[in-house]
């Protein structure tokens, strides 16, 4: 499975999170480090949504997982300006998160 096998609604929650970590306040400077991609990898996983995440070693897994992973559990995490801006709370990010890892085999989530 993949994220084109999630929800709509799911599938909107990740897109609205890739965009948060694009435009929202997010030290772009440290997205490698901390996402273990660069920003133009999400501007292009962006720019082609849902981009084709079925591949555990593909960077759109990766920048998925570690931009919801960020969301839920990152620095920026603690700003109460993060979900606001991407409309749902924190536990529905995790839910959504955890459903996404589930849709790939995975029985845990993390930053990979």
């Amino acid at each position: 499975m993949a994220l084109k096998d999630l929800s709509e609604s799911d599938q909107e929650i990740i897109f609205r999170c890739v965009g948060d970590i694009l435009r929202g306040g997010f030290d772009l400077e440290d997205a490698e480090v901390l996402l273990g991609v660069t920003p133009d990898v999400l501007r292009a996983i962006e720019a082609t949504w849902p981009p084709d995440d079925s591949q555990q070693d593909g960077e759109a897994f990766l920048a998925i997982n570690n931009v919801l992973n960020e969301t839920c559990e990152g620095l920026d995490a603690l700003s109460p300006e993060v979900l606001p801006r991407i409309g749902v709370t924190r536990e529905h990010v995790r839910a959504v998160y955890h459903r996404w890892a589930r849709s790939h085999g995975l029985s845990w989530v993390g930053i990979r």
